[in-house]
């Protein structure tokens, strides 16, 4: 059985612009680490103060690119703070703030190949023009 769905151009219009704003949405998030991560979806890519990295995970499940979708500060376990990464396929990876903080650092000393993590997975940044 056939189903006609009557739309009005103006229905139609906002349907196409919120596609199109949901495929080039960027979430920026600023944290007491000292960075600004960028997440721009679409793509296996965050921007780490302005400079852009492909993500990729190597661990005994998944090697493999990954689309990061969410980087929060959290708090630590015991003590302090946390850095989580989250990835569309809902995988979650915590590192302790000073962890990030090293990465920030890599990151403003230009390091082209950075990796966060230890032998059960690690979630790696190559550096991409």
């Amino acid at each position: 059985m056939k189903k006609i769905v009557r739309l009005t151009e103006s229905d139609i219009v906002r349907l196409v612009k919120k596609v199109i704003s949901e495929n080039k949405r960027t979430i920026n998030e600023d944290y007491a680490a000292g960075a600004t991560f960028e997440i721009v979806s679409g793509g296996p890519f965050i921007k780490i103060n302005g400079k852009k990295f492909k993500t990729t995970i190597n661990s005994a499940l998944y090697n493999g690119d990954v689309v990061i979708t969410s980087v929060q500060e959290k708090p630590g376990t015991v003590y302090g703070k946390n850095v989580c990464i989250t990835t569309n396929a809902k995988q979650s990876q915590c590192f302790d703030i000073s962890k990030a903080q090293e990465l920030i650092a890599q990151v403003n000393q230009g390091k082209q190949w950075i990796e966060m993590g230890n032998s059960a997975g690690k979630v790696i940044f190559q550096a991409w023009q």
